[in-house]
């Protein structure tokens, strides 16, 4: 056994051999020989990693950065503010130029340059100013205008044409221009007729109808009539022709009328014979009646050779008032004539001989239906005889209501009585106010039945 003292002899000699043991680190290299320094033999005194990698040779680093005891980078700088480390024209010093790319990585493109284009969708030329983006160069579908009010509608555009069609056609913020109009026919063609029906009046009015020479000859289709008053005629004759007239912005605003009552030109305002007409959101006033200004204040209606299939006149949201003529100051049906009244109204008209409100010769026929009791019936019309109604004939002809208002008595009512008959009967006969949507009124030349029907006092 050996003596301590010659064992802590070897221990001392072990410890002095392995303080003098070589680094075994590579150049450049981690700390591999494990004594905590580099290939000098020093120890890696900052481990912070502010080298980086310049692969484009701009001066500005990217990437995961470097320790003084990591193997350096082959093109080290001491900041990593590049953003795009393949493109030396692309650094924090560069200048930004339009071409959709961040030059000076400061995380926006083309800041302040290019120019705002805007979207064509209709291809009309104007763009929609809600899709507004800036472009380099202009891009497809785009243009560099801003004033289109809808992209979807190549005819919706500053520069087109404002027609009355509920539209804002010209963009002016302004939907159906006062006094305009439009004509749509069934082939599909779409017609700005402003100018031939605006410039009719009192004693010269604009005629519209199937006759050649008028001043807008139409025969199928719509025609539509914007807010403000027209001094115009409807005449149709021609077998087959259907036309409809709408007032846009409805009756309180659009007004056909010829001025007759006020010394305008004679006839009826509206004279359809042979064939379909359907008005809407019209008023009808002035109108003093036939040619010879004795049949149909407002409307004149002929149907020849027997029923028509279809109503020849058909009223939506119509009134017809202030007119005045012999038989019928509102309305005459003649022969098998035929209308339909839907929430319209015949109202304050006056005949000088019998029919205040509508005149019926021989067979012809009314139909009147009000959905709001304020909107439909027959009020407030004076003649003779029969301020509402007069069956000319002892032959067949109808009056059937549903809902319609005939008046109240020292109100609105009908004077002298609501209907009448020939041979007159001084009493006739009269039905009050509607009280109801299901009231009724049936009439012939016999009498009337339904819903409180009554002799006048």
């Amino acid at each position: 056994m050996s003596s301590p003292s010659l064992r802590n002899a070897s221990v001392l000699v072990l410890a002095l051999f392995l303080a003098g043991c070589p680094d075994t680190d590579k150049q450049g290299g981690d700390d591999t020989g494990g004594d905590t320094g580099n290939d000098t033999g020093m120890p890696c005194t900052d481990l912070t990693a502010d080298i980086f990698e310049d692969a484009d040779g701009d001066g500005y680093g990217f990437g995961t950065g470097y320790d003084d005891c990591d193997t350096p980078p082959a093109h080290p700088v001491a900041n990593a503010d590049d953003c795009d480390d393949t493109n030396a024209l692309v650094n924090p010093a560069a200048v930004e130029t339009c071409n959709e790319v961040d030059d000076n990585c400061n995380g926006e493109i083309d800041e302040d340059l290019g120019t705002e284009w805007y979207a064509d969708v209709d291809g009309d030329g104007f763009g929609d100013p809600a899709s507004a983006a800036t472009y380099c160069s202009e891009p497809a579908d785009h243009v560099a205008d801003s004033s289109d009010c809808d992209d979807t509608n190549a005819n919706v555009n500053p520069e087109a044409i404002d027609l009355c069609s509920g539209m804002d056609e010209n963009c002016d913020s302004v939907i159906d221009e006062p006094l305009t109009a439009t004509w749509a026919g069934s082939d599909g063609t779409v017609v700005d007729v402003t100018t031939a029906l605006a410039a009719g009046t009192s004693s010269d009015p604009a005629y519209i109808g199937d006759q050649a020479g008028y001043d807008l000859e139409v025969t199928d289709g719509t025609l539509y009539l914007c807010e403000g008053t027209w001094y115009n005629k409807i005449v149709l004759a021609k077998l087959g022709s259907t036309l409809n007239v709408v007032g846009v912005a409805g009756p309180d605003l659009t007004v056909m009328t010829t001025g007759g009552t006020t010394g305008g030109a004679t006839g009826s305002i509206v004279a359809v014979t042979d064939t379909t007409l359907t008005l809407e959101g019209l008023t009808l006033t002035g109108g003093i009646g036939s040619e010879d200004g004795t049949k149909g204040g407002a409307i004149a209606v002929a149907q020849a050779g027997g029923t028509a299939a279809t109503p020849n006149v058909t009223l939506r949201d119509v009134v017809l008032t202030g007119n005045r003529t012999a038989y019928g100051g509102a309305v005459a049906l003649k022969d098998y004539a035929s209308m339909s009244m839907v929430d319209s109204l015949i109202a304050g008209n006056e005949a000088t001989a019998v029919g205040g409100g509508v005149w019926v010769q021989t067979f012809g026929t009314l139909r009147c239906e009000g959905t709001a009791l304020a909107a439909a019936g027959v009020i407030g019309n004076t003649a003779p005889i029969a301020g509402g109604f007069y069956f000319s004939s002892k032959n067949d002809g109808t009056l059937d209501t549903t809902g319609c208002d005939w008046g109240d008595v020292g109100v609105d009512d009908n004077e002298p009585e609501d209907v009448d008959r020939q041979p007159h009967a001084d009493n006739g006969w009269c039905f009050g106010n509607s009280a109801a949507l299901t009231d009724t009124v049936f009439c012939d030349h016999n009498g009337c039945s339904g819903t409180n029907p009554q002799t006048c006092n």
